[in-house]
């Protein structure tokens, strides 16, 4: 029987170039938050414009943000078909084209669609590409690395505030929207600096000799050139002996093949996989279940979601996206109803966003030098921070108060945004990764639409007391869960450590008392064992209260 070991590792720089994808990542999170929390400055001239509701306007900005349930698995999915670099750049093409649409509609209702929904789906396709590529890069300076990335979200939320009240102030909410659509371009920029990292593919092969004789490694027999190339075939399902299929790799000293056995063994096992898949079933509804399968196993990894520490922290993504959202986009209005200037009020998101591009880069620092701060530690830590000064800030109606408010709450959010992908990978691992982090952002997307909930309080209630109590509520709710996750999971480790050895247990009584029936009744009456049996009532009680 062939022995096959296939390595395919890609070593994290922790630096080089990328420090460049740093870079294109900061020029990312610069663009998308730029333009995300910069809705509220822009809500006021939407309410001008179309003399809408509050809510049915805020509606178009939640949309915005809740696109990114959909958009982020979509965005998984490319990136693996095609590159990250390709999904960037694309994404980018279409932000610019979504935007100048959205310069020409007459109604809520076309802007809702070509802003909140056309734009949102194509910016909101970039974020999973750029944090998965710096995953790839970095592993011991990672929170490092996340952090100055990171940091452009503060930037672009400082710049983008202030910039777009200005342009309105000159252009027009049209003009705006040409202005930020040209702007959008800068996507494709920061995709072209999406180098990918070339993987390390090791293959090491054996093969059984005669009985008495070791194992010896086949050896290539292709010219110097192609000493990274293996001479073999594959043998087809028909040819292999393994009832499970296993695709096994003989020796073919007669020519040397143009693919790495990595790809020769993925090609065949494709082959192999669609010809069984052909001869169960070769309806058309049948192939077209299995490829809608395909696509929603690429999508989303079923086997988080049994994981009960992964759902507490798709909790925190939803409550947090619920509270800063909401934020963003009522806290100018808020301002103007406690009489606040509007260039004052204008000036708030841009002072969080200033905040935020300094204490994102600080906390990803202090996270990456001092290991003893866990990042679930940190990410709750900064979740109670938010919640207890929005609390505060019901009650502080002066600019000062409010400017104050925004500061530590930008320094707040400054922590747990760059420790949300740490908290995901320390809990789900590297593998793992790409797929948390995008069900992660879908549920940051389900929080994005309480936004016009608290502005309905508003219409209702004449105030935003109610709204800015929920949003308290939820932000220090949260924190609770992201502090105990550690413990819960140890609480369970040892747990599952108590089932597994009461099953070890139990099985040994078990082997013991069937092994005694067939030493004294023979191997013909192994059922004469169950009276002994009777004893490990007493085991099945404890694995029961175990679990």
């Amino acid at each position: 029987m062939a022995k096959t070991r296939l390595d395919t590792q890609s070593v994290p720089p922790d630096g080089g170039y990328g420090w460049v994808i740093v870079i294109a990542g900061f020029i990312s999170f610069t663009l998308l938050n730029g333009t995300l929390y910069s809705f509220g400055v822009l809500f006021v001239a939407l309410l001008r414009a179309f003399e809408g509701s509050k809510a049915d306007t805020a509606l178009i900005g939640a949309v915005f943000g809740g696109c990114s349930i959909v958009a982020n698995p979509i965005s998984l999915v490319l990136c693996n078909r095609f590159s990250h670099r390709k999904v960037m750049m694309v994404s980018g093409i279409g932000c610019a084209v979504s935007l100048i649409l959205s310069s020409r509609t007459t109604s809520l209702l076309q802007l809702l669609f070509s802003y909140g929904v056309m734009a949102s789906l194509f910016y909101f396709m970039v974020p999973l590409p750029a944090l998965a590529m710096i995953s790839r890069y970095f592993e011991k300076r990672l929170s490092i690395a996340m952090g100055l990335a990171l940091a452009g979200s503060g930037f672009g939320q400082f710049t983008f505030s202030l910039g777009t009240q200005v342009l309105l102030d000159t252009y027009g909410w049209r003009g705006t929207l040409i202005i930020l659509a040209g702007v959008s371009l800068h996507f494709c920029v920061a995709g072209a600096l999406m180098k990918p990292l070339v993987e390390n593919t090791h293959v090491e092969i054996t093969e059984s000799s005669q009985e008495g004789l070791p194992q010896t490694p086949l050896k290539s027999q292709c010219s110097p050139e192609h000493d990274d190339i293996m001479t073999a075939r594959v043998v087809t399902s028909a040819e292999v002996s393994d009832d499970a299929g296993t695709p096994q790799i003989k020796r073919n000293d007669t020519c040397c093949s143009t693919k790495s056995a990595l790809d020769v063994l993925v090609d065949n096992h494709d082959k192999i996989s669609q010809k069984r898949s052909s001869s169960c079933n070769c309806h058309g509804v049948s192939s077209i279940c299995r490829k809608v399968k395909k696509v929603l196993g690429m999508m989303y990894d079923v086997s988080l979601l049994r994981d009960i520490i992964f759902v507490l922290i798709l909790f925190t993504a939803f409550s947090h996206a619920a509270g800063h959202f909401a934020v963003f986009s009522h806290v100018v209005k808020r301002a103007r109803d406690f009489g606040i200037p509007s260039f004052k009020s204008s000036s708030l998101p841009a002072v969080t966003g200033l905040t935020q591009c300094i204490g994102r880069a600080f906390w990803g620092i202090l996270g990456g030098r001092f290991k003893m701060l866990k990042p679930h530690l940190l990410y709750g830590f900064s979740l109670g921070i938010c919640g207890l000064t929005s609390l505060i800030s019901i009650y502080t109606t002066t600019y000062e108060g409010q400017l104050v408010y925004m500061i530590v709450f930008g320094f707040g959010m400054a922590c747990y945004i760059p420790m949300s992908p740490m908290v995901v990978r320390y809990f789900v691992g590297a593998d793992k990764f790409d797929g948390g982090m995008s069900m992660f952002m879908q549920a940051q997307g389900f929080g994005n639409i309480l936004s016009p909930f608290v502005g309905w309080l508003r219409d209702t209630e004449g105030n935003y007391v109610i709204g800015f109590y929920m949003i308290s509520v939820i932000y220090i709710a949260s924190a609770l869960c992201a502090i105990f996750l550690n413990k819960l999971r140890r609480f369970m480790n040892k747990r599952k450590e108590a089932c597994n050895e009461c099953e070890l247990e139990l099985d040994g009584i078990h082997n013991d008392s069937l092994s005694k029936t067939r030493h004294l009744y023979g191997h013909d009456a192994p059922e004469r064992h169950e009276d002994a049996a009777d004893s490990c009532n007493d085991i099945e009680v404890r694995m029961a209260g175990a679990q």
